[in-house]
């Protein structure tokens, strides 16, 4: 992806409904809507939530992956301070896994636009 930070909506279904895999469609669509429900969680928690609602667990690559290729935001614990952690938080991107949400006909929850303020 280089330096792209969104994806035109027709990139962004043909990766979602052509390139990935039926595996890959599984595991991040269903990512894409625990977070359209959530609407931010760490990683631990996304781990929980998936095996509670599908009886199996998501691979952390295609959590990395939707990340990768823009369907999600990945937040890390306060990135470039004393106290940064290795923890990371996840929501949907906008203009990304949105658009497949939305595409799908799925109600959904995202953050507020200025909510790092608050």
């Amino acid at each position: 992806m280089g330096g792209l930070r969104t994806m035109p909506r027709f990139d962004l279904d043909t990766t979602f409904l052509e390139i990935y895999t039926q595996e890959e469609k599984k595991q991040i669509g269903r990512l894409l809507r625990i977070l359209g429900d959530f609407m931010l969680l760490e990683t631990s928690m996304i781990y929980k939530v998936y095996e509670k609602r599908h009886g199996e667990k998501i691979q952390l690559k295609m959590i990395k992956k939707a990340a990768r290729d823009l369907l999600i935001t990945e937040f890390k614990y306060n990135l470039g301070f004393d106290d940064e952690k290795p923890l990371f938080f996840y929501c949907l991107k906008k203009n990304g896994g949105d658009h497949i949400l939305q595409s799908g006909e799925y109600e959904f929850q995202m953050l507020p636009y200025f909510w790092t303020i608050f």
